[in-house]
């Protein structure tokens, strides 16, 4: 005897094969973002000048003069778990390219920064500037929209 398939119990089943499919296309892509793209490391693991807590210590400059740039790039580096001690303006506006800057001779800490906001590894420099009690500046350039920060990604 052949059994009458409700059409009910199909659409039900189709239903919930697609959720579970997308749930597990989620979970893919989400494990897969993490596995290609590193996440910079947040601590400090070399503190030279005893600089306090364990996080590496960011002083963010507007280089540019665009208001708000700063501060935009503040809210990103703390919400990637920098700890942004300060940020402003420099001390001129006509910084071509944004600079990662080591200050205390950690320069670790400020390719961690440079990864954090997609800037390459040759835009990294060191200037000891150890009465600033920080890890590392940023510099924003006129290239900033190249940026993590105010590229959207």
């Amino acid at each position: 005897m052949e059994q009458e398939v409700n059409p009910n119990e199909n659409r039900r089943l189709n239903a919930g094969l697609i959720t579970v499919g997308l749930i597990l296309a989620v979970f893919l892509v989400s494990f897969l973002s993490r596995v290609v793209s590193p996440k910079p490391e947040v601590e400090r693991v070399y503190n030279p000048h005893g600089l306090l807590g364990d996080l590496i210590q960011v002083d963010v400059r507007n280089g540019v003069g665009k208001s708000g740039l700063a501060g935009e790039m503040t809210k990103f580096l703390r919400d990637t778990g920098f700890d942004v001690i300060e940020h402003g303006d420099h001390n001129s506006f006509d910084v071509d390219s944004t600079v990662v800057l080591d200050r205390i001779g950690n320069l670790d800490a400020a390719y961690q920064v440079a990864l954090a906001l997609g800037i390459p590894s040759e835009k990294v420099k060191t200037e000891i500037r150890t009465e600033l009690y920080l890890d590392v500046s940023v510099i924003i350039g006129s290239d900033y929209q190249s940026i993590r920060p105010f590229t959207g990604q």
